[in-house]
């Protein structure tokens, strides 16, 4: 499965050069001045703190070996497959107004299935889903009396950006420079995208080391929110730390996608670059170890 992986990748820039769909169009993500010395002692004193929230909209069945690298059956059990939940989070910034980190699912998986995956791999990506009525990301902004004017993404997977079409036609989106869209027409693709004029890329090179990290970036320039490059899972996956009003909230992205595997120093089975994904959780689980107060939320389980 690893292998068909990354061959999908070279599948997917072939569909891109030949523009099988509309390509939203790039532009830079302006960041901020960023600090020419910052340390996380220096953000633990430091007094903007943002009002978090976890939306859960739905979950996805998906293969123990596509999560957790080199096992076959979950722990403890006889299941080849995991039932894993899927997320969209809020902050609510005193300049930036309503942000979300990745979308959630939006309402077509509540009928089961492969929801909006489409193509002959996807029931073998995304098993089976479900979904009660009503949480769907955009019924549970709209209850919530949230509307975004920021999103941005761990990464462009479709359990991660199966809510963009519920959400408002003027929401800003931005992922890492040069992220794939992993769109591949009678493989795995899917409609999330269709109706994004533009995506904003945040370049992560840019970013500074603050240990253990190799690439930092201060998005907002006030100490609140931080983008961590974690690559592996994909070439451009993101982590973003939050300074809360409840305290840090480390979300991993996919660089682990449960608690058992950051845990257990697993990374994805599904993997772009296998040794920048053990970098990547190896820095993480580090930066745990360091903050033991620090809240860790992994790509689809707290």
């Amino acid at each position: 499965m690893i292998n068909l992986w990354k061959g999908f990748s070279i599948i997917g820039v072939a569909v891109l050069l030949n523009g099988c769909f509309d390509l939203p169009e790039r532009t830079s993500y302006t960041l901020p001045t960023q600090p020419s010395e910052l340390t996380w002692e220096d953000v633990r004193q430091y007094e903007v703190r943002l009002p978090f929230s976890v939306f859960e909209t739905g979950d996805v069945k998906v293969p123990v070996s596509g999560v957790l690298d080199g096992l076959e059956v979950f722990p403890g059990t006889d299941e080849q497959s995991l039932w894993v939940k899927v997320f969209a989070f809020h902050i609510k910034h005193p300049e930036y107004g309503d942000v979300l980190i990745d979308t959630g699912l939006d309402s077509r998986f509540q009928a089961g299935g492969q929801g909006s995956y489409r193509g002959f791999l996807a029931s073998h990506i995304v098993e089976d889903s479900r979904q009660q009525p009503v949480k769907n990301i955009g019924a549970q902004l709209k209850m919530a009396g949230i509307s975004p004017d920021l999103i941005f993404l761990t990464h462009i997977h479709g359990d991660h950006t199966s809510g963009l079409p519920e959400m408002p036609d003027d929401a800003r989106i931005v992922a890492t420079a040069g992220e794939s869209y992993h769109y591949y027409p009678m493989i795995m693709y899917n409609d999330h995208f269709d109706g994004v004029k533009q995506i904003e890329e945040l370049d992560m090179s840019y970013g500074k080391p603050m240990g253990p990290f190799k690439q930092v970036v201060d998005i907002f320039g006030d100490q609140s929110f931080f983008a961590i490059a974690t690559p592996g899972h994909t070439l451009g996956n993101l982590s973003y730390l939050i300074n809360s009003t409840e305290g840090w909230v480390l979300l991993t992205g996919d660089a682990s996608h449960t608690r058992y595997g950051f845990e257990h120093d697993i990374i994805p089975g599904w993997a772009e670059d296998a040794d920048d994904a053990r970098d990547s959780l190896k820095q993480l689980r580090a930066f745990a170890e360091q903050n033991p107060k620090v809240r860790v939320i992994a790509g689809h389980e707290y």
